[in-house]
């Protein structure tokens, strides 16, 4: 089995996770980019224990991973309805299947011992869950017998306050979508949104399923309306172009009713649902393929398991406040393709827009401004600053749920991760792990006049970005600035002071004449004078 490189490090960091002596974790990464090629070797390389069993929560995504551990050379058995292949050195089980009685029977069906439990998207698997019981009881039945716990996500958080740590504490490793696109592996994304008039507050919620979302009937009454699906075709429509495009509903009927309204605006439309027979589908799948039909409408049958990279425009027409389902989504158009230069995501949103009553793609890629048309794949550190310092291209990489544009904290990437004054004489420094784990730790640095500079680690193990970030805001609480540290602050677009550019010019004359030259704001030269004064030990961070 061909790996890429992440795929190499992943199953590298997992492994030396498990000789560390950790137990329980979990690997982070987007949709699209091979997480279960990933649990095949892991398995592979997990044989010599015992058995294994993966964990899964829905079944259309079994046969899949049978056939990924089968490509990577381990027999694997099938359990769910209408299956019961109870022996084999690898079982695939849908977490409604492993019943007490029947995880007995896996037991006991084999004289090896289950020693591993792989779980596919990991974030279903909180306190309580199902999970949590089959987790319990297969320790209880190995006795001394150590049981490694790996987990594998797109989404590591939810959108309620339960959290797969409780049961998966430790993260093994992670990549974002910025990481994967910088890279090559995923397609550019382009944002967009589309404003209609619905009120998302007179809608429901559930946690039918355990994460919290709109009732699905509360929010079809929300939506089906032929106002607001003309609507919707009516925006959409000049946007998308010649683009293969998805689009998602919150129902069957939605989905049908979105199809007409896109047809009525000249393009070539189709609904897909369970109610499709196979070779309906197929055909349909055909024809979208060949450019005979353009815009595809679905509710949740193409959220998982489809692959067309083709697909440059996704619509997401059901608004949601699942980060989990939204990823899912999204992941139908990051693939690459020959000749796709991006995919354009379409955010169906109410006239007044609120981001606490959905998830949109800034909250997941990284945009701090939401405006219609911002370009959201990472972009190259372009500040002058980097440029002139560092010589070399930097990405500003944020991560799911972007928690450095969520900090109230003015983040500047540098080549090993972000810098921040949060203090008078302190800064905040998020150092990336150089062994490509993408994981981080923090240290405080604080710089005062005749006094030797002094650091402190805020979270020396390298932890999730997330994580971090909220270490850091907790750590300095009682010493931030607001005036000093806020991106927000209202000084920071003036143009820069004199004091400023004089202490450029004793720090480092050439970043001073081209401040005067382009006329730097006060932003640009405050971060150029904080990376002055913490360049030697952003360039050359401590080793223990």
């Amino acid at each position: 089995m061909k790996l890429r490189d992440y795929q190499r490090l992943a199953i590298q960091h997992i492994l030396r996770r498990i000789e560390d002596g950790c137990s329980r974790m979990y690997a982070t990464l987007p949709t699209g980019t091979g997480k279960s090629v990933i649990l095949a070797c892991v398995a592979v390389q997990r044989q010599h224990a015992g058995r294994i069993l993966v964990l899964i929560h829905r079944q259309d995504i079994a046969l899949q991973l049978v056939n990924a551990l089968h490509q990577a050379g381990l027999k694997t058995g099938l359990l769910m309805q209408g299956y019961r292949e109870l022996s084999a050195p690898a079982v695939v089980a849908t977490t409604q299947s492993v019943t007490p009685t029947m995880l007995r029977s896996l037991i006991e069906a084999n004289e090896e011992p289950l020693s591993t439990i792989l779980i596919d998207e990991a974030h279903h698997a909180i306190a309580g869950s199902a999970y949590e019981r089959i987790i319990s009881d297969i320790e209880a039945a190995t006795g001394p017998l150590p049981v490694i716990t790996i987990g594998f996500t797109a989404t590591p958080y939810r959108s309620d306050k339960q959290s797969m740590l409780s049961l998966l504490p430790t993260c093994a490793f992670a990549r974002d979508i910025p990481d994967m696109v910088r890279d090559g592996w995923l397609a550019p994304l382009r944002w967009e949104q589309v404003r209609v008039n619905i009120d998302l507050d007179e809608v429901v919620t559930t946690r039918q399923g355990g994460e919290l979302d709109y009732a699905e009937e509360d929010l079809a009454r929300e939506l089906v309306r032929s106002a607001i699906t003309n609507a919707i075709a009516q925006q959409v429509a000049p946007k998308i172009g010649q683009r293969p495009t998805l689009v998602f509903g919150v129902k069957v009927e939605h989905a049908e009713q979105l199809a007409e309204a896109f047809r009525h605006k000249g393009l070539k439309a189709q609904a897909i649902s369970g109610a499709c027979s196979r070779a309906e589908r197929e055909q349909l799948f055909a024809d979208w393929r060949a450019g005979r039909i353009q815009v595809v409408c679905n509710c949740t049958l193409l959220t998982e398991g489809f692959d067309y990279p083709e697909i440059a425009a996704l619509v997401i027409a059901r608004p949601t406040l699942s980060p989990g389902l939204y990823v899912q989504m999204l992941g139908r158009g990051t693939r690459p393709a020959k000749g796709k230069q991006d995919c354009l995501v379409l955010d169906v949103m109410g006239n007044h827009p609120d981001t606490s009553r959905q998830v949109v793609l800034p909250q997941i890629i990284g945009i701090s401004k939401e405006e219609g048309g911002k370009e959201v794949e990472p972009r190259e550190m372009t500040d002058p600053i980097l440029k002139a310092l560092l010589g070399a291209k930097t990405e500003t990489g944020l991560s799911l749920l972007d928690p450095i544009g969520q900090s109230p904290y003015r983040w500047t990437a540098y080549r090993h991760g972000y810098f921040a004054m949060v203090g008078r004489h302190e800064a905040a420094i998020i150092e990336r792990d150089p062994k490509g784990s993408g994981l981080y730790r923090t240290r405080l640095y604080t710089m005062q006049r005749e006094q030797q500079p002094e650091h402190r680690w805020i979270e020396q193990s390298y932890l999730p970005l997330r994580q971090q970030v909220a270490l850091v805001h907790d750590f300095t609480s009682a010493i931030s600035v607001k005036a000093l540290s806020s991106k927000e602050a209202s000084w920071l677009a003036e143009p820069a002071s004199e004091k400023q550019l004089e202490a450029l010019q004793r720090l480092h004359p050439g970043l001073a004449r081209q401040a005067r030259a382009k006329g730097w704001t006060k932003r640009i030269a405050s971060d150029a004078i904080t990376f002055c004064l913490l360049r030697r030990t952003l360039l050359h961070p401590p080793t223990t």
